[in-house]
C-alpha cells in the first residue's frame, strides 16, 4: 500500500518491477512514446481523442490504479468508475423532480495536468514522498495531463475532483438540491422551483449560476457552455442517458437505434459490421452482434428482463443466425394468495429491518451524510449490516438507523466491531431503548445451490416518501469462495441501498447479508455500456465468526 514512506524503489516493488526498469520505462523509453493515439466518432459530431497505452506501460498502470484506489475514499456524489456506483447510482437522487440541471465540464482530463496530480499525491491526506509523487505523474500523464485510455485516469480524475464534490455538495445542500457528478457531467435537481442559488432561467433556457461558476473554476476546470441544459418535469428529464421523469427508464431512442440494429443484422451479418465500422472506427473493432446484445441486455438491467420492452428485442435478436442467444426467460407469475403472501411477509420484514444513514451523526463529514444503507435486527437485539458502508462514510464509528415506518424515531448507533474482509459490522445503541425489536432468526446451516430461492430485503435507493421496505424474490446463480468467504450471485440486479440487507429463505429466516451489486457504465457518445461488478451476499455462516 502507498504511504508517506513509500520510495521510489519501494514502488517500483509495488508496481512487480525493479527500479532500473522502471527508470528505463519512465525515463529513457518515456511514457509519451508508449502510446497509440487514434480517433473515434462522437454521436454530437467531431472526433475524440484515445491515447492506448502499450503492454509494459499498462501494465503498470493496471498496478499502479489498484494501489491508488486503497488510497481514495470515493465522495458519495461521484458515481463513475467506483465499485458499486453507476449510471442508475447516479441517476437515482433525480428522479421526479421539478427540475433536473445538467452541465458537462469542458475538456475534463486535459485539465488533471502532471502538477495537478503530483501536487495532490504531495498533499494531505495523501501525504506521498515528492519524488514518489513526482514518479507516479510521470507513469500517469501523456503530454502534460492524464489521457483519456490509461487505466489510472478514471481514479486519478476522482481524487483530483474530490474537492470539486465537496464544493458543488455544499452548495447544493444550502440550495435544497440534489448533486452528483458521472466523470465530467454534472446533475442539480430540485424538488420545487427554488433553484436561484444554483442556476437561472433567461426565456426558459437555464444558465449556470456565478456561484455555481466560480466554485468550479475555484476547482480548476471550467464548463462546457454547448452543454447545459435545464430540464422541468413536463420535459423528458435524461441523467446520464436516463429518463428521470416518474422513475428510471430508458430512453425510447435508444431502444429504436436498438431495434435499428437488429434489423440492420437481419440482412447480411458482414456488411452490417462493415458499415457500423465506417460509421464508428476503433482500433479493435467491435462487433455489431456484440454490441446490440449489450444494449439488449442493459434495457433488461433497467426496464426488468420480464417488460414488453426487453422480451421483443431479445426476441427478435435471437431469431438472428447468430450462436450467440439472450435470456428471455421470465418470473412465474404467482397467484392471489401469493400475492397477500408477499404483502404480510413485508409487513413483517419492515419491523425488523432498518435505514442506516449518517446524516446528523456525531464526527462524520458532509460528504458522509450522503451515505446510505440497510441494517438488521437478529435474535439478541444485535444489529448487523455491512461494514463497507462505514468505508465509505470515511470510517464513521457512528451512524443512525431507522425503521420505515417510523421514519421520524431515529437511534443513535456506535460500531460495536467490524471484519472488512468479511465485509461485517455489528452496531450498539448508544442509548440503550426502552423497547425490545421484533428481530429475525438466523440459520447457518441452509445448503444453497444455483436455483435455490431467496429474497433480498433492504432500501435500495431510499428517498424520503418512500412507505415500504422493498424486497426481490430471486435465485442463487453460483457460489464461489473468496479468500474463505462464500459467496452467493443471484439472477437480480442489487441497487445502491441495498448493503448491509438480509438474505432470507421460506421461512423467514435470515441465511446472508448483501454485500454487492452490478455497476453499469456507458460511453454517452458511441452509446455502449458495460457491467462490472456482482450482484452476490454473503452466507450466514460468517456471522458466527465474527
Amino acid at each position: 500500500m502507498l504511504d508517506s514512506n513509500t520510495t521510489p524503489r519501494r514502488l517500483a516493488a509495488l508496481l512487480g518491477t525493479t527500479y532500473p526498469n522502471l527508470c528505463l520505462t519512465v525515463y529513457k523509453v518515456r511514457p509519451n512514446n508508449l502510446y497509440t493515439t487514434f480517433k473515434i466518432a462522437k454521436k454530437s459530431g467531431g472526433v475524440r481523442t484515445i491515447a492506448a497505452p502499450d503492454k509494459r506501460l499498462i501494465y503498470l498502470q493496471d498496478k499502479l490504479k489498484s494501489l491508488l484506489e486503497e488510497l481514495y475514499s470515493p465522495h458519495p456524489a461521484a458515481t463513475a468508475f467506483i465499485k458499486d456506483r453507476g449510471i442508475i447510482y447516479n441517476a437515482s437522487p433525480h428522479v421526479g423532480k421539478a427540475l433536473v440541471f445538467n452541465i458537462d465540464l469542458a475538456d475534463f482530463y486535459g485539465h488533471i495536468n502532471f502538477g495537478r496530480v503530483r501536487g495532490l499525491l504531495s498533499a494531505p491526506p495523501y501525504n506521498l514522498r515528492p519524488d514518489t509523487s513526482q514518479l507516479i505523474a510521470t507513469i500517469c500523464c501523456l503530454n502534460g495531463s492524464i489521457p483519456q485510455g490509461a487505466p489510472t485516469s478514471p481514479v486519478l480524475s476522482n481524487m483530483i475532483s474530490r474537492q470539486l464534490d465537496r464544493r458543488l455538495s455544499l452548495l447544493a445542500k444550502k440550495n435544497h438540491a440534489f448533486y452528483t457528478r458521472y466523470a465530467d457531467d454534472i446533475t442539480f435537481s430540485f424538488r420545487n422551483n427554488n433553484f436561484e442559488g444554483v442556476c437561472f432561467s433567461v426565456n426558459g433556457v437555464f444558465q449556470p449560476s456565478s456561484e455555481l461558476i466560480k466554485l468550479v473554476e475555484k476547482s480548476g476546470f471550467y464548463l462546457n457552455k454547448q452543454k447545459t441544459r435545464g430540464e422541468v418535469s413536463r420535459s423528458r428529464q435524461v441523467v446520464t442517458g436516463l429518463k428521470v421523469n416518474k422513475k428510471i427508464n430508458v430512453d425510447r431512442r435508444y431502444v429504436r437505434t436498438t431495434k435499428a440494429m437488429i434489423h440492420a443484422l437481419s440482412g447480411d451479418i458482414d456488411t452490417a459490421n462493415v458499415v457500423f465500422w465506417q460509421k464508428f472506427p476503433e482500433k479493435e473493432p467491435k462487433r455489431l452482434e456484440n454490441v446490440v446484445a449489450g444494449r439488449i441486455n442493459f434495457i433488461g438491467m433497467i426496464k426488468g428482463v420480464n417488460s414488453r420492452v426487453y422480451q421483443m428485442l431479445a426476441k427478435k435478436f435471437n431469431r438472428l443466425p447468430l450462436k450467440q442467444k439472450l435470456s428471455t426467460r421470465t418470473s412465474k407469475l404467482v397467484d392471489t394468495d401469493q400475492k397477500y403472501r408477499d404483502m404480510a411477509k413485508q409487513r413483517e420484514l419492515q419491523k425488523c429491518v432498518w435505514i442506516l444513514d449518517f446524516e446528523g451523526a456525531p464526527n462524520v463529514t458532509d460528504e458522509a451524510e450522503f451515505i446510505q444503507g440497510t441494517a438488521f435486527m437478529v435474535k439478541g437485539q444485535q444489529v448487523l449490516t455491512c461494514s463497507h458502508t462505514f468505508n465509505k462514510a470515511d470510517d464513521a464509528e457512528y451512524c443512525y438507523i431507522s425503521r420505515i415506518h417510523e421514519r421520524g424515531v431515529k437511534y443513535l448507533m456506535k460500531v460495536a466491531k467490524r471484519c472488512k474482509h468479511r465485509d461485517i459490522a455489528e452496531l450498539e445503541f448508544v442509548n440503550e431503548p426502552n423497547e425490545i425489536f421484533q428481530s429475525l432468526d438466523i440459520y447457518h446451516k441452509e445448503e444453497m445451490f444455483p436455483g435455490y430461492q431467496v429474497s433480498l430485503v433492504g432500501f435500495p435507493d431510499y428517498m424520503s416518501g418512500h412507505t415500504t421496505v422493498s424486497v426481490i424474490n430471486t435465485s442463487i446463480t453460483s457460489h464461489v469462495n473468496i479468500s474463505t468467504v462464500d459467496n452467493y450471485e443471484v439472477d437480480a440486479e442489487i441497487g445502491a441501498g441495498y448493503s448491509g440487507g438480509p438474505v432470507i429463505n421460506d421461512f423467514h429466516q435470515v441465511i446472508g447479508m448483501i454485500v454487492s451489486g452490478r455497476t453499469t457504465s456507458v460511453d454517452f457518445e458511441t452509446q455502449e455500456s458495460a457491467l462490472t461488478g456482482r450482484n452476490a451476499f454473503i452466507s450466514a455462516h460468517h456471522f458466527l465468526q465474527f
